[in-house]
């Protein structure tokens, strides 16, 4: 799979100079273009400060670091390269003893996954994620002590995804305990998660302009009790944007799911409170709504009266 993915090369970057009428080479700057013909970014010319990585170095390093690693095996593999070619995202399925299951019967399968861009603003990130095996729905970012990355200052660390692979077995274990953490965490109402999701921003990543709404169905499909909880949100945010962002960039799919991460591990502090959340989203909703009248959902404007009060906003 590495063999085949698109080689990027460096070349010149020229200007025209319309009073000389001639083109004139731009010395700090290089252009990246795969050899596919498409140009992917604008780089600068020193490699003490850009280094070209390539898509199919970085799954030979994965490739690597697994076979060092008797506990683990990969099962198989995708890579995705972005139509444009300037973002490749991809994840590689683990099998072994390390499955998770925060709720019984609700199991999830690893991944470690990666991406990586030659924009010259994209550097090389690293995860834990996961596969929920239910509704196959994609994990990332829910483990922010699993996130590696580096960026194009020096070449390839293969450093990296060998720490990422020895540590995956502790990583898996501490997803599992956040998850049990977050089933057990709860909401005021289903309202609640929805205005929770619209302050993370979930619905921008979604390609149906119907975001809102599909993140209202997302939540009925999961919640399964008087109260939601935590756990019945993160899945519904990775929910829709598993399986409703047809037309959606795969690597902004894979930007929304390490957002949705942030329910699960919230900047790095873990496990959040929904209190915290839900009190932030209301406020944020009470003042927009306030000051253009405009509601995202029929009976938002109640729910968010209500919430206010609750809280005492």
């Amino acid at each position: 799979m590495a063999e085949e993915l698109p080689e990027a090369e460096r070349h010149p970057v020229y200007a025209y100079n319309p009073d000389l009428d001639e083109w004139e080479v731009i010395p700090w700057r290089d252009s990246v273009w795969l050899e596919d013909g498409r140009m992917v970014g604008d780089v600068s010319s020193n490699e003490r400060y850009y280094n070209v990585i390539q898509y199919g170095e970085i799954l030979e390093a994965l490739g690597k670091a697994t076979e060092s690693n008797f506990d683990i095996e990969i099962r198989r593999g995708t890579v995705t390269v972005s139509s444009s070619g300037h973002r490749a995202v991809g994840e590689v399925d683990i099998s072994g003893d390390l499955e998770i299951e925060p709720v019984e019967g609700d199991v999830m399968d690893p991944q470690i996954r990666f991406s990586a861009g030659h924009t010259g603003q994209h550097g090389i990130k690293y995860d834990l994620g996961a596969i929920r095996q239910i509704c196959e729905n994609g994990m990332r970012g829910f483990v922010k002590d699993m996130h590696l990355e580096q960026t194009h200052r020096k070449p390839l660390d293969y450093n990296l995804p060998r720490r990422l692979v020895t540590e995956v077995g502790d990583g898996v274990k501490e997803a599992e305990k956040k998850l049990v953490e977050a089933k057990d965490r709860y909401f005021k109402s289903l309202e609640e998660c929805l205005l929770v999701l619209y302050d993370f921003d979930i619905h921008r990543y979604i390609s149906n302009d119907d975001g809102i709404d599909l993140l209202r169905k997302g939540l009925e499909e999961e919640v399964d009790g008087e109260r939601p909880t935590l756990y019945d949100t993160y899945n519904a945010a990775t929910r829709v944007l598993t399986h409703e962002s047809d037309g959606t960039p795969r690597h902004m799919v894979e930007d929304g799911l390490e957002t949705a991460g942030d329910l699960i591990d919230y900047e790095n502090y873990g496990v959040p409170e929904p209190e915290y959340l839900g009190k932030r989203a209301v406020q944020r909703r009470s003042s927009e709504i306030e000051e253009s009248g405009e509601i995202l959902f029929e009976g938002e404007q109640e729910a968010v009266s209500k919430l206010a009060s609750e809280y005492g906003i």
